[in-house]
């Protein structure tokens, strides 16, 4: 399962088209944005394991400031109790994000995870941009392991890292999640209106350990 998920992912990345353009001095970004969560579990009265494939796509847009936007758009499955998901705005400077649903007066506001250290997996080539990989390791409180692999473009102001692959592995040591987040399309583009990246006004906010 793992291997033919991974083949998937480098067809995809294999697919997309290269650039020859300088764009270190580029500001303004706008591109796709795609997220598979791949739930691992076993039948009932076997030992077959199966998954459960969840697809969510975005448009995102980057402005001069580092603030990065991601907009639903679509996602292959009913939406549950899991909270607000509809707009996220980063703040890669401050190290701040929010979330919150489309004319909801609810949202969510916490720090970015920052895992410390890691490990290097040196440099590739993601949609045409050279990409530094670092690998990082941490439990979280239901004492699931999760390991991430990060891969973030350098040379330029984006910010948003262009692919992120976390395996989540149970207290048993079971691989129970597979979580790919990459950047399909980007390019950059003309002022990007400010109110892309505002938060509206009278939101309440829930205040979260941190934001992915």
């Amino acid at each position: 399962m793992q291997k033919a998920i991974l083949f998937g992912l480098a067809v995809l990345l294999g697919g997309a088209i290269s650039w020859a353009q300088d764009y270190s001095h580029s500001i303004f970004w706008k591109g796709k944005y795609e997220v598979y969560q791949f739930n691992l579990g076993e039948d009932k009265g076997s030992v077959a394991h199966h998954a459960n494939e969840w697809k969510s796509d975005y448009d995102l847009y980057q402005n001069q400031s580092g603030l990065v936007r991601l907009e639903l758009t679509h996602m292959n499955r009913n939406r549950s109790i899991e909270g607000p998901l509809d707009i996220q705005i980063t703040d890669y400077r401050q190290g701040v994000g929010w979330v919150w649903d489309k004319g909801s007066t609810l949202a969510i506001k916490g720090p970015l995870r920052s895992p410390s250290g890691g490990k290097s997996l040196g440099t590739r080539q993601i949609i045409g941009l050279t990409c530094e990989g670092k690998e990082y390791e941490w439990t979280t409180f239901q004492q699931a392991k999760v390991d991430l692999q990060s891969w973030s473009a350098q040379e330029t102001n984006f910010k948003l890292p262009l692919l992120r692959v976390r395996y989540v592995t149970d207290s048993a040591g079971v691989l129970s999640a597979l979580i790919v987040e990459v950047v399909t399309k980007l390019e950059p583009t003309t002022a990007l209106p400010e109110s892309l990246f505002e938060v509206p006004a009278g939101l309440q906010f829930n205040l979260v350990r941190s934001i992915e």
